[in-house]
């Protein structure tokens, strides 16, 4: 089972690689520093999904493998560790295939969704 932490130490070599700051990174990301500061840290050692989604997008990265079968695989296999439902990996396989545009554009949606849900309660 692909465990978090692989997918950490790639976003960290990425991240090294690019010479990004953690606070270059929350900025770019939208994540407060704080929070990179302790997924970076391995401080926090499962995040949110979304949140995993929204580093690798800053860091201009796939964090699953270029094959999409391998994709689908790391996505189930992430799912279960999360404990997701059957529509959640159904939603997460269809965001995998659309255009890194499309993904961009479906996360800001996901995040009007959650202030709106934020707002509502």
């Amino acid at each position: 089972m692909e465990s978090f932490e692989s997918i950490l130490n790639h976003l960290k070599a990425v991240k090294k690689k690019q010479g990004y700051t953690n606070a270059y990174l929350a900025e770019k990301s939208g994540i407060p520093v704080s929070t990179i500061n302790k997924i970076f840290s391995s401080i926090i050692k499962n995040p949110k999904i979304n949140t995993v989604i929204a580093i690798s997008n800053a860091l201009n990265v796939d964090i699953t493998s270029p094959n999409i079968e391998n994709k689908l695989n790391l996505l189930h296999n992430l799912a279960n560790s999360y404990n997701l439902s059957n529509d959640d990996i159904e939603i997460l396989n269809r965001y995998l295939i659309l255009s890194e545009k499309n993904r961009r554009q479906f996360y800001l949606l996901l995040g009007i969704l959650n202030n709106f849900n934020n707002d509502s309660n």
